[in-house]
């Protein structure tokens, strides 16, 4: 049944009437915007894969770990279901919380391949890629980890927080 005011051609019902308007509307936005503008973005499901001991139960901080728990291992770790765009970008919050002397180093991999490692050493959020991963288009379950390690004293505290993963166009 069409709404008041919007009246579907004679022959096609209202759904009909209105899928076509929409891919018109689509084709007019294309050929307004250059191609690359266009971007799609998907996220990736990152879950962390340590446990924040501090235990300081206060909303508005990011998740730490000390310095004497990041042995390189992996701390947050995800599935790309099928790699369909040949980029991808990750934000978070990195760097040293406390302390002074920790010097952390991070490790983005997408199936087992190192595509990034930075260190971080004041606290901040940030954005790092896009990454070209133009090598894994087309593969299902891929594997993505982010690994910390981090040397200085052992009870400085590391934050490990990501804020959003995607792949895109």
């Amino acid at each position: 049944m069409p709404l008041p005011g919007d009246h579907a051609p004679p022959g096609r019902d209202w759904l009909t009437h209105q899928l076509h308007q929409l891919r018109r509307d689509l084709d007019e936005l294309r050929a307004a915007r250059p191609a690359d503008t266009l971007t799609i973005w998907v996220p990736v499901p990152l879950t962390p894969t340590f446990h924040d001991s501090q235990g300081s139960d206060t909303t508005n901080t990011d998740p730490t770990l000390p310095v004497s728990a990041c042995n390189g291992g992996t701390v947050w770790a995800g599935r790309i279901g099928l790699v369909s765009h040949p980029h991808l970008t990750l934000t978070g919050s990195f760097g040293r919380t406390t302390g002074t002397t920790a010097t952390p180093t991070y490790r983005l991999h997408i199936n087992g391949t190192e595509l990034d490692a930075w260190t971080q050493t004041t606290h901040t959020t940030t954005t790092h890629g896009p990454y070209d991963i133009t090598a894994w288009l087309g593969q299902t379950t891929t594997p993505i980890t982010l690994s910390l390690s981090a040397i200085g004293t052992s009870t400085d505290r590391i934050a490990t927080n990501i804020l959003g993963c995607w792949i895109h166009t």
